[in-house]
């Protein structure tokens, strides 16, 4: 689930874009940082190592992360490839907050649509056309979590989807371009819709408008928390908005809405999505009003991808310095940190990402120590999701590797704990990692933790540490405590293809068998699968392989 975190309040300033082929959005320029934030990028997950977002790359040992609507901070394992996300920086460009927002979370409506490639198509969401893509060239390319394609998706799939938002004030070809397509657990009763608001009105139980296209109507009420505090909602904003319920019928009790936008930054801003209303060098994206008339910046059109930069302007319109098109320089992932759950050369985990690097040549890291691809391995790559059935990997283009990862690289490792004394003291993981015997680490001051507290931590503990590495050792800002000691087979991801009381599932591709003796973890540990055990769940899974089977022998919850 994803909820907004809180941003400081504006002056309601909005400006009336005249569109090309549809009314105008109201482009809302509100919401921008909070406490101690000066800029703002708003964009998708391209890279992880450090966290890239567009044309940026932060540290992502700095910042707490949050889920939108939850301010309490998250692991960092929160941020996956292809999510939106909003990161709040100083003055400097230093990462404080990162703050992760889906765009639509709800089931399919009616049968999805395959185009004749077999590849792309479109679905609906909560009334919203979702739309997917496979060209860099028309912006970050879909990538599928807990399926395969789209040809994974069936009416009534649950999902959570991130992607750009497309539209005008009417409504009319409004839609998502999916950026990041996640199988939602079925135990999840959020919603989750995107849009323009249109047919404002106010009753005695509270305000209540529609979606622009969508049918559907958003009802607020005293409760109703609205971000930025204290603004009026208006017609014409493009607003997300957060249901802790299912729709009743075509009626979504909203818990918060958010107006897009960027008020109260003071230095940087960068906003990525796709051209709306474009005509005379001004325009919106992400609901964001954009004056491009400066001198050398190349002209756009509607429905463009664009990755947008300049600083906030007169009535909060971002004033454009710099225009990046993604026609002409494409989309790319970028994956760095050590692997895990290799099974191969064409299947194995970066950063919990899958990784096919079968049709790669492996280079060496600059710097680095020659190395085969295996676990605990540091590898760079490039990418980006692959075609029919491959929608949840990354085809690697190329692969630099090195058995020892450079000092300030982002480290994934699994091991028990050893020489533990305190919780704010350092201790070691045992085992060797990156040539190295025993590190060892020293927690950061906030540190996030999975399946237990800082308190838990003991020797012997088994654990998935994530940071960087040091001259001394590892400096580690995410810990998730797992139910068993790693083995040599291992993997993480979503739950898919499970039956409640049947013993068979899959993550990542891997087929998996549940016996009489696996155990679940989630702080505590059971033999019998757990409520959160459905399809969706983000897992961590140790398992064996014998008579052909692979038997998992835990699954620890691996969620926020």
């Amino acid at each position: 689930m994803a909820v907004f975190v809180p941003l400081l309040g504006a002056a309601a300033l909005s400006v009336a874009l005249s569109s090309c082929g549809g009314g105008g959005i109201a482009a809302l320029a509100l919401g921008g940082v909070g406490t101690g934030g000066t800029g703002l990028t708003i964009g998708t997950v391209v890279a992880l190592g450090s966290v890239g977002v567009d044309d940026h790359e932060y540290d992502s040992q700095a910042p707490q992360y949050f889920e939108d609507g939850n301010a309490t901070a998250t692991p960092a394992t929160v941020v996956g490839l292809g999510q939106r996300i909003h990161v709040e920086t100083d003055a400097a460009d230093n990462p404080l907050t990162m703050t992760v927002e889906p765009t639509l979370v709800g089931t399919i409506q009616g049968t999805p649509t395959i185009h004749a490639d077999g590849v792309t198509g479109s679905f609906v969401v909560n009334g919203v056309t979702v739309v997917t893509n496979i060209a860099p060239a028309a912006g970050p390319v879909t990538f599928y979590v807990g399926l395969t394609d789209i040809t994974s998706l069936t009416s009534g799939t649950r999902v959570e989807v991130h992607g750009l938002f497309h539209g005008n004030a009417g409504g009319t070809g409004n839609t998502i371009q999916a950026t990041r397509i996640a199988l939602s657990p079925v135990t999840d009763t959020t919603t989750r819709i995107t849009g323009v608001v249109t047919g404002l009105t106010q009753s005695a139980a509270g305000e209540s408008f529609q979606i622009a296209g969508s049918g559907m109507t958003v009802q607020m009420t005293s409760a109703t928390a609205t971000e930025p505090a204290g603004v009026a909602l208006a017609n014409g904003q493009v607003v997300n908005v957060l249901s802790t319920t299912a729709p009743s019928g075509t009626t979504i009790p909203a818990a918060n809405v958010r107006i897009h936008g960027i008020v109260g930054t003071t230095t940087t801003v960068a906003v990525e999505g796709l051209v709306s209303s474009s005509g005379g060098g001004v325009f919106t994206v992400d609901g964001v009003a954009v004056d491009a008339v400066a001198a050398g910046l190349p002209a756009v059109h509607d429905g463009d991808a664009i990755v947008v930069t300049g600083q906030e302007g007169a009535n909060g319109t971002l004033n454009a310095s710099a225009i990046r098109t993604y026609a002409t320089q494409p989309a790319q992932v970028s994956l760095k940190g050590t692997i895990t759950g290799y099974v191969s050369a064409s299947n194995f985990l970066v950063r919990g990402v899958p990784v096919d690097a079968g049709g790669a040549a492996v280079t060496t890291v600059v710097g680095g120590t020659p190395a085969a691809l295996g676990n605990g391995v540091y590898v760079e790559i490039t990418g980006n999701p692959g075609g029919l059935g491959q929608g949840n990997v990354v085809v690697a283009a190329n692969v630099a590797s090195s058995s020892v990862p450079p000092v300030g690289a982002v480290v994934d490792y699994l091991g028990t704990i050893g020489g533990f004394t305190s919780d704010k003291s350092p201790f070691t993981l045992q085992g060797t990692f990156g040539g190295v015997t025993n590190p060892t680490v020293t927690l950061t001051t906030n540190v996030q933790t999975v399946n237990g507290t800082e308190g838990n931590l003991a020797d012997g503990k088994a654990v998935e540490v994530e940071g960087t590495v040091t001259a001394s050792g590892l400096t580690v800002y995410s810990v998730t405590f797992l139910g068993s000691a790693p083995t040599s087979s291992d993997t993480n991801g979503e739950v898919h293809g499970y039956a409640a009381g049947g013993s068979g599932f899959t993550v990542n591709g891997i087929a998996l068998t549940l016996t009489p003796t696996t155990l679940f973890y989630d702080g505590t540990t059971t033999s019998t699968p757990p409520s959160w055990f459905t399809d969706g769940a983000p897992v961590e899974v140790n398992y064996t392989q014998s008579g052909g089977q692979n038997l998992a022998q835990s699954i620890s919850f691996d969620g926020g």
